[in-house]
């Protein structure tokens, strides 16, 4: 039995995409980590909210109409990429 929950498996989901994503494919992504295909897209942005209202995840919806998301870098993490 799959113990992994939504929340963390969308969290786990978003540190593995790259900085500017299609949110479909970390629901994708996501439903394939939970092997439930059929979790709903609004549970799972839900979750996605939840985890940026908890900081533990940045992001910022750059296109609304086509779910474009970008994460957001703080100077710290750019500061470890110079």
């Amino acid at each position: 039995m799959n113990t992994i929950t939504v929340k963390t498996a969308t969290e786990q989901a978003f540190k593995e995409m790259p900085p500017e994503f299609h949110v479909v494919k970390l629901i994708i992504r996501v439903r394939s980590k939970l092997q439930r295909p059929y979790v709903t897209d609004g549970c799972i942005t839900r979750r996605l909210r939840e985890l940026r209202s908890d900081k533990l995840c940045d992001y910022s919806v750059i296109d609304n109409h086509r779910a474009i998301y970008q994460k957001n870098i703080k100077e710290k993490q750019l500061e470890l990429f110079n």
